[in-house]
């Protein structure tokens, strides 16, 4: 298990406060040490902000990639790993509009920028056209870059809470400076799956591996909190995966329902899992499920490429699961309509059950259904470009 992220919640506004900056990646320096003393790996820290929509509103156009070009700067400076602009809230009648191209050209001209849109809040309507345009947006940034690489740093966020751990979806309340932790801990459910037989026994055991080996975190947490005076938000134990096969969330599934990732019995796998979460005794945030990424996890990948696991599955794991439709790999000409479906459906399945979702989709340049992905990061695996049926959504988009 790793610390995949300690994120900082901060207020990013215009004029760019570069003392307070300062101050934030100080904390997450100190914060950074205080963990890695107790023999637990760091990977990263980050600093999300507010919603853009007061950015926006203020500063007009152009204001949304000053913010970007600031924090990038300020990020490289401080020596924070990422950073996120905020989440933008298209949720209802007033959301804003045109902000396609403008949050896209954000993203894609700093390296380190990430950025979200909240499409789904309490009470407020799913806008259609807004969700349009976030189509359009993917688009743009699967276009500035050859594989569409950029896609990665941006999703459409349904349901979700602030100031949780993990992006692109992750902002900030607008309170105090916050944090909170994110894991990369899919290794204690292939541990825990894959040496116990007996399904109680195996929950009992991952329940206890998370206490055991959380508790030294959260009481650094704690301590940082009460010393500087942030607040703890929590730590989201969503067992995030790597790409390698002993860190696969897919596979410690397959160790717990005895067949490939796909077959009858994943759904159910993938809620035990998620019942295993909610026991664990810690202060926790953010999604708290299991994540599907499969980009980012070298068996799901495999299964995808196999032909195991199609998209209308992964929707349909997300009912149960935590995040959603992540990393996906989608064919280079996708319509703005066809990814505009996607994300509808996933606003659907969050408002249905009242739970946070994403979409994070990668429609890859010059590439089909069937082509192999060519990424090269240590984060992201390779896996076949998924198929995505044609669909009009013409009472819904107009024609």
């Amino acid at each position: 298990m790793k610390v995949r992220s300690i994120t900082a919640g901060a207020n990013l506004f215009l004029p760019f406060d570069a003392s307070g900056f300062s101050a934030v990646g100080e904390f997450l320096k100190l914060a950074k040490e205080a963990v890695s003393r107790r023999g637990i790996e760091v990977q990263t820290t980050r600093v999300a902000g507010d919603r853009l929509n007061g950015v926006l509103d203020h500063h007009g156009k152009g204001a949304v990639a000053e913010l970007a070009a600031r924090l990038d700067a300020a990020c490289r400076s401080e020596g924070v790993d990422l950073g996120s602009i905020g989440t933008l809230d298209i949720a209802g009648a007033y959301a804003p509009t045109g902000f396609a191209s403008e949050l896209a050209a954000a993203v894609a001209q700093n390296e380190r920028v990430f950025a979200s849109v909240l499409a789904v809040y309490p009470g407020l309507e799913v806008n259609y056209a807004a969700v349009l345009e976030t189509a359009r947006a993917v688009l743009d940034l699967s276009r500035s870059s050859s594989n569409g690489f950029n896609c990665r740093r941006f999703a459409l966020g349904a349901h979700i809470p602030p100031d949780g751990p993990f992006f692109p979806s992750a902002y900030h309340d607008g309170g105090p400076n916050a944090f909170s932790i994110a894991l990369e801990a899919a290794d204690l459910a292939v541990e825990a799956f894959g040496k116990t037989p007996e399904l109680e026994l195996a929950c009992a055991d991952l329940k206890a591996a998370f206490e055991e080996r959380c508790r030294p975190i959260e009481e650094v947490c704690l301590d940082l909190a009460a010393r500087y005076g942030w607040r703890y938000i929590g730590m989201d134990i969503s067992p995030a995966p790597f790409p390698r096969p002993e860190v696969s969330i897919a596979a410690a599934c397959e160790h717990l329902g005895g067949g490939p990732f796909g077959s009858p019995g994943t759904l159910t796998a993938v809620r035990t899992i998620k019942r295993v979460l909610k026991a664990v005794e810690l202060r926790k945030c953010g999604f708290c499920g299991v994540m599907l990424p499969v980009l980012e996890d070298s068996v799901l990948a495999s299964r995808v490429s196999e032909g195991r696991v199609t998209l209308d599955q992964l929707l349909h794991y997300s009912a149960v699961c935590g995040t959603g439709l992540d990393t996906i790999p989608l064919p280079g000409a996708a319509s703005e309509r066809q990814l505009a479906a996607v994300m509808l459906d996933v606003c659907t399945l969050s408002a249905a059950l009242n739970k946070p979702l994403t979409a994070r989709l990668m429609p890859v340049p010059g590439k089909v259904a069937g082509d192999r992905t060519d990424f090269d990061s240590p984060y992201f695996g390779n896996a076949l470009i998924m198929p995505l049926p044609q669909g009009s959504m013409r009472h819904f988009f107009g024609d």
